[in-house]
């Protein structure tokens, strides 16, 4: 799942600041192992789920035309 949100704002006629903020959620269930000769499919249990989550913040400058 991803939730992401942004907004600008106007500094002047061509120029704005941005903000985002995005928040990713997700775990890892399985994953497939190559160890050069074959490829096998590792499935975890419910007590060795890898959390994927991140949380993501920027900054941006923009020149608008």
């Amino acid at each position: 799942m991803l939730f992401d949100l942004g907004v600008d704002f106007f500094v002047d006629n061509n120029l704005s600041l941005g903000f985002c903020f995005a928040f990713l959620v997700g775990s890892l269930h399985q994953y497939d192992y190559n160890d050069g000769k074959q490829t096998r499919t590792i499935k975890l249990d419910n007590n060795n789920l890898k959390g994927l989550s991140r949380l993501d913040l920027s900054v941006g400058l923009r020149w608008n035309m």
